[in-house]
């Protein structure tokens, strides 16, 4: 629920800016034609913005979630993987979040989510050359028309995929119709100056246009709008190179803002990535405003090499921009580990014991493919939990009864280490929990991806098989006190009756992983997963049959003990009762592996994390 809320905090921040900005335009706008021509123009733009992500999100396919966790393993392809991204999408925030969403979800580690978000800086260094390139130099508005009317003919396909690219034409559209807007509007006032705070002096005047960068990138929530307005207000004259410098430098700080809310909630890892890539952008910023004379000799240096004519600062700051980036990512690389190890010591894990959701994040929604793999390790995880309980209802480990067949003389010697209201306690934290937040999860998946039939019914087994634990962890709760209570009966009979229960639920748990265990080599085929996933299946059906024999039996066994006046009619009753609600919750049990192993062959699973370890 936590995930969830974070998503709500981050829409209804966007609200809020959204009504700021709205106010203040409407306002403005009512006084001044150059105003009119600004905000009109960074709506569009931004405008723009949303039609590319949505475009992207859709035309993917999964695409672009394969390749970030097939192309991000090492960690140079990683920061090449948050460049490419971030240059074809122009949204390093897309990326940022889409990363968050990946590690908080354990598909990338802590390592490889700090290489991309790295390339992704200096991917998104790009937009400033598109604006000093193309925008300032030619009637980009010529453009826009065109690529918006044939967008909108795009989206009115029946096509996903055309529709995807409708939405990337029209938003390109859109951004550079946005661009003709912002343009138009600092050239139709030459006196615009906003070099009201050079009155302040050199220094001060710098830590204005550096806080006024921080403040501008936070609220619209996009450095690329952020770099247009600064080049296209350093063409018209209407703010100073070293005014565009302070404010590029604010920018890269201020970009920070939108990742820091997304991590809301989220997972350790989550902040700690936020966490660091702030830290990231501060320190170089830092370090930049100190030695910004080295970086202006440098931007000079390479400006004279690529021919740049001495008083083009548009492609100047589009230059600094990427020397800035490329610098503190060059800089910051080899250190990655050691930065990772600094993270992980210093921002730690709640000292509440809770067992939350750990894979599932609302962020990932978009991302069908991403969104169920996340959702099958939420319910093996749920999986696991209930397991956890089974073993502390019959007083053993899961190692135990993993390794080996049980027997009357183990459970001879073993005793029951748990009473029944720390056994509510751990099914309130492990399993209700956790359920919850499957349930709101697939149900909003559902809904989002409801013309896929196919994906939908998938969906619907998963949340079958997570009701089918939370079914088989009550059954388990009825019978435990029972357990207890007769373990050390001093009626040899019921004592024996109610270990069989015990060796039952074990035996049963060990020929299921004993199944997984022969149908699991090392390397497979595509047709020795599907062959290893039938054989389970049949394995699990023979299972069941068992279980129901063995509760027909159990009828025959208790009568003979009631004719030989062993055990009471009561005792009787309460003994087959449980002896239902055990083979009852194996029976849930085993069903909720059928449904996982159809999709995933990680049918008890000993490890709850993978290891996600980039590579040098």
């Amino acid at each position: 629920m936590l995930k969830r809320f974070k998503t709500e905090i981050y829409t209804y921040y966007k609200m809020f800016i959204l009504a700021l900005i709205s106010i203040a335009g409407i306002v403005l706008m009512g006084r001044s034609e150059v105003a009119q021509n600004l905000f009109s123009g960074l709506a569009i733009f931004l405008l723009g913005m949303l039609f590319l992500e949505d475009g992207f999100k859709g035309f993917s396919g999964g695409a672009l979630e394969k390749i970030l966790k097939n192309f991000s393993n090492i960690r140079l392809k990683a920061i090449l993987f948050g460049l490419s991204a971030t240059a074809i999408m122009q949204s390093s925030t897309l990326v940022t979040i889409l990363t968050l969403s990946f590690l908080s979800a354990s598909l990338v580690g802590l390592g490889q989510a700090l290489g991309i978000v790295f390339g992704a800086n200096i991917g998104s260094t790009t937009s400033g050359w598109i604006i000093a390139g193309i925008g300032v130099k030619m009637n980009v508005s010529a453009l826009g028309l065109p690529l918006i009317t044939l967008g909108v003919l795009l989206l009115l396909m029946k096509s996903k995929n055309l529709k995807s690219l409708g939405y990337i034409l029209a938003g390109i559209g859109f951004f550079f119709l946005g661009i003709a807007y912002i343009k138009t509007g600092f050239e139709s006032y030459q006196n615009f100056d906003l070099n009201v705070a050079a009155r302040f002096g050199g220094f001060w005047a710098f830590l204005i246009f550096f806080g006024m960068g921080v403040l501008i990138t936070s609220i619209v929530q996009s450095s690329f709008a952020t770099l247009t307005i600064i080049i296209l207000a350093l063409s018209s004259g209407s703010i100073s190179y070293n005014d565009a410098l302070a404010l590029v430098i604010g920018t890269n700080v201020g970009g920070v803002v939108t990742a820091l809310i997304a991590s809301i909630s989220s997972s350790v890892d989550g902040r700690r990535l936020a966490i660091g890539n702030t830290l990231f952008n501060v320190v170089i910023a830092i370090v930049c405003m100190v030695f910004l004379p080295v970086f202006k000799e440098i931007v000079e240096l390479a400006s004279s090499l690529f021919g740049f004519k001495s008083d083009d600062y548009a492609l100047k700051i589009a230059l600094f921009h990427t020397i800035y980036n490329v610098i503190a990512v060059l800089l910051m690389t080899p250190f990655i580990p050691m930065f990772e190890a600094f993270l992980c010591k210093f921002i730690t894990t709640s000292k509440d014991d809770s067992d939350r959701a750990r894979y599932i994040d609302f962020d990932l929604i978009p991302y069908p493919n991403t969104a169920k793999e996340c959702l099958q390790k939420e319910v093996l995880h749920l999986f696991g939990n209930t397991i956890t309980i089974l073993s502390a209802v019959i007083g053993t480990s899961k190692q135990r009864f993993f390794t080996q067949r049980l027997d009357m003389d183990y459970f001879t010697h073993s005793k029951t280490r748990i009473d029944a209201d720390k056994l509510e306690n751990i099914y309130e934290k492990t399993i209700k929990n956790i359920f919850n937040s499957i349930i709101d999860f697939s149900t909003h998946l559902r809904a989002a991806h409801h013309q896929d039939q196919a994906f939908c019914a998938e969906i619907g087994n998963l949340q079958k098989a997570s009701r089918n634990l939370v079914e088989a962890t009550k059954n388990l709760k009825i019978i435990q006190s029972s357990l207890i209570k007769n373990a050390n009966s001093s009626n040899a009979a019921l004592k024996d009756q109610y270990t069989q229960i015990r060796i039952l639920l074990a035996n049963t748990l060990y020929d299921l992983k004993h199944l997984q265990d022969q149908n699991s080599p090392k390397a497979q085929t595509p047709q020795e997963r599907t062959q290893a996933s039938d054989n389970i299946q049949e394995g699990i059906k023979t299972i069941k049959k068992n279980l129901k024999k063995t509760n027909a039996k159990s009828i025959n066994t208790i009568q003979d003990l009631i004719k030989d006046r062993t055990i009471t009619s009561a005792q009787a009753t309460s003994l087959l009762n449980d002896i239902a609600f055990s083979t009852e919750a194996l029976k849930e049990i085993v069903t909720a592996a059928n449904c996982i192993v159809k999709y995933e062959n990680l049918l008890l699973k000993q490890e709850d994390e993978q290891d996600n370890t980039p590579k040098s």
